[in-house]
């Protein structure tokens, strides 16, 4: 079972029956994306594997996953919103026990380039990679 705003997500991106509506709302979801510093642009919050440029601000507090997110293209922005949104303020436990197949479920990575369909998975395993070394070293 999926946590509740990533569900909810997934359940706005269903229900659309073109590919057209779903990159449409793909960049409006990206719009809901929180500011990101100029700061937070560094090396450690790179994504690697990514055509444009992506960067994830992980934060882990009292069991708690805070994430921040930017990217340099639209559409790619969009996907890591879905990410970012649906997975902030969950536990970490509920972050490390998500499997990448809800991805598929949105129906919007089936037309996109590889690269760009390999975003969300790139950058979940990293949100997850970068949670672990957060809870070891504390």
């Amino acid at each position: 079972m999926l946590p509740k705003k990533l569900q909810e997500i997934i359940d706005d991106f269903s229900i659309l029956d073109t590919q057209e509506e779903k990159y449409e709302a793909l960049i409006e979801f990206g719009q809901e994306l929180g500011s990101f510093s100029d700061d937070l642009k560094t090396e450690k919050n790179m994504i690697a594997g990514c055509m444009s440029e992506v960067y994830i601000d992980v934060e882990v507090e009292n069991n708690v996953v805070h994430l921040k997110g930017w990217a340099s293209s639209v559409l790619v922005k969009g996907l890591i919103s879905i990410l970012v949104i649906g997975l902030d303020g969950l536990s970490v436990d509920e972050v490390l026990s998500l499997t990448p197949e809800f991805i598929k479920e949105t129906g919007i990575t089936s037309s996109l380039t590889t690269s760009r369909a390999n975003t969300p998975l790139n950058v979940l395993t990293t949100i997850q990679s970068r949670v672990k070394r957060q809870i070891k070293s504390n």
